[in-house]
């Protein structure tokens, strides 16, 4: 799992990023001494603040707006503690953080608007671009962006909000240098004894104004598709588990700037698809379809742009969302049926396999899958490989082929990869092939692959080099290597020397999911790259201090102790 000082990841974990050995970031989960605070609002240069409810209720957007006046984003992340923790923010403490003289990024969960007393204590002399909130809307949404010229905006409604009304859309449509919307009608997920929620709905006639919008995102809401043709400079679209109205989803290939669009959890009868689509004669470049029935796909074999498919389920990264949308359904297997649906696909460049694949998948079938002919990129993570002595097809590696993702269960052996990796690779992500409670063996025995010559990013999973005794091969750590990934591995000097040697242009090292160093001091070794900029290291139990000696001019750490240093 990611970090949330970058803007993924499903929990605030605490830690620190420094930019040329200063502090310029915090991620801060719970603040559990008032010592914290103090050491806290002592970062007065602190450029960038993660908080969760709890940690923001311990501060007070007071102490925030007085002294870290050097604040260019402030995030603000609900994170429910107990079942009866509602992580509700004042409406005046909102105000108040538009204060704060250069921020330029908030988010705010959740924003509690009340029928009164959201009167405009304050002027916001903030020069904010992005406001990204999810709010309980009992009242006028005009407080909320009053003197704001927001860039880009994204507003989740909880499931206790009032229906979001016409004149909700007059206040977005009055933000005319909006260039990305993104927009969450209420929670699709209902507790035993809750009322069903409708779902919003939303007229894009009613935005006729926002002529630089480039960017839409939707997630609950009904709408109709021939309203965008209101936005003139749209781009992209994204449409999670909505319902078409009036128009379908054919009315999208025929908007004039239109060039992706992403369907997540929608069915054919959502979008009101009853016949296979035409060819595309418009600007549409890219559909990428995720959480979506293989049976359905064959709606979608006539279109001539780049088709990107996700088969599995997909949880939200953030808490929130995990409240708004359903993580998909499972695929039912993967054998020649599904194969032969997926090679109709003529213009498929991108296929993910992604957890709740049921059973197991055959080494021999995703040899075929990453064969077909049109894969750019392939992806099976989280799913369960079998082991089997099936000879595999002898099909040669596709030339095509430049981002290939194995994170199964376990990973694939070597003689699977001989088969599987071209020299042209630029992306390689793989799980060891091995159990971790096996005798120590090599992993990269009887691999015979050429080298990948043009490989720029290798992540690596559950790999125990100093167990095993064994080193990454040759072949994967080629000059153009530019980022390393190791994740549920174990790593010390000589392994780190190793790889500056093999790969000395390396731009980013990334270090993950409990991995170990012998000693902390051996990460020192990263000082010989001279073109490192950003080191990463998460959840690694590595002391703080290690970070202020590293020569990186980004650095990130995360870890329990925050301020010992």
């Amino acid at each position: 799992m990611d970090w949330c000082l970058s803007d993924t990841g499903g929990i605030i974990s605490s830690g620190f990023e420094l930019r040329d050995g200063r502090v310029i970031g915090v991620n801060l989960a719970r603040i559990k001494e008032e010592s914290v605070s103090e050491k806290l609002l002592a970062l007065r240069e602190l450029e960038s603040l993660r908080l969760t409810t709890q940690a923001f209720d311990a501060l007070g957007s007071e102490a925030i707006s007085n002294q870290l006046t050097q604040l260019n984003e402030l995030c603000i992340r609900f994170e429910a503690s107990s079942a009866n923790d509602q992580g509700a923010i004042a409406f005046a403490e909102y105000r108040r953080l538009l204060t704060l003289p250069h921020l330029k990024k908030l988010t705010v969960e959740i924003l509690q608007l009340t029928e009164d007393g959201n009167s405009l204590p304050v002027t916001p002399v903030s020069p904010i671009l992005q406001l990204d909130m999810a709010v309980n809307l009992q009242s006028q949404l005009f407080p909320v962006l009053d003197g704001l010229q927001l860039k880009h905006l994204r507003l989740q409604l909880t499931r206790d909000s009032r229906p979001f009304t016409a004149d909700d859309l007059e206040e977005i449509n009055r933000q005319l240098s909006l260039e990305s919307f993104t927009f969450f009608g209420p929670t699709l997920f209902t507790f035993p004894g809750q009322s069903r929620v409708e779902p919003a709905r939303i007229d894009f006639s009613r935005l006729n104004r926002l002529n630089r919008l480039q960017e839409v995102s939707l997630c609950n809401v009904h709408f109709d598709p021939a309203g965008l043709l209101h936005l003139p400079q749209l781009k992209r679209l994204t449409i999670r588990e909505c319902q078409l109205e009036t128009s379908s989803f054919e009315a999208l290939l025929q908007h004039p700037s239109l060039e992706k669009v992403v369907v997540l959890g929608c069915s054919n009868e959502d979008l009101r698809i009853s016949q296979p689509l035409p060819p595309v004669d418009s600007k549409l470049k890219q559909i990428d379809l995720e959480m979506v029935s293989l049976a359905e796909l064959k709606m979608f074999a006539n279109l001539n742009c780049d088709m990107r498919v996700t088969l599995g389920s997909i949880n939200s990264e953030r808490y929130l969302e995990r409240f708004f949308c359903s993580m998909g359904g499972s695929v039912l297997r993967v054998g020649e049926p599904e194969l032969q649906q997926l090679d109709q696909l003529k213009t498929m460049s991108e296929l993910k396999l992604v957890n709740s694949v049921s059973g197991t998948i055959e080494p021999a079938m995703i040899v075929r899958l990453a064969a077909l002919p049109t894969l750019r990129s392939l992806t099976v993570n989280g799913v369960d490989l079998k082991k089997s002595k099936e000879e595999l097809p002898r099909i040669k590696a596709n030339p095509r082929l430049q981002h290939l993702s194995l994170l199964t269960y376990p990973g694939p052996a070597p003689d699977m990869l001989n088969r599987l990796l071209p020299p042209e690779l630029l992306s390689l992500s793989l799980r060891a092939s091995q159990d971790t409670e096996q005798h120590p063996v090599d992993p990269w025995k009887i691999l015979t692959v050429p080298p990948l010559s043009q490989l720029q990013k290798i992540e690596l999973s559950d790999f125990q080099f100093l167990r095993d005794k064994s080193r990454i091969p040759v072949q994967f750590l080629p000059r153009s290597l530019r980022q390393i990934t190791f994740e549920f591995c174990d790593l010390d000097a000589d392994c780190l020397d190793y790889i500056s040697k093999q790969s000395p242009q390396l731009k980013e090292f990334r270090i993950t999911g409990l991995s170990s160093v012998s000693k902390d001091d051996d990460l020192l070794m990263l000082n010989r790259y001279s073109n490192l900029e950003r080191i990463d290291l998460f959840n690694s139990q590595i002391s703080a201090g290690v970070a202020f000696q590293l020569n990186a001019s980004h650095v990130r750490i995360g870890g329990e102790e925050m301020f010992d240093w």
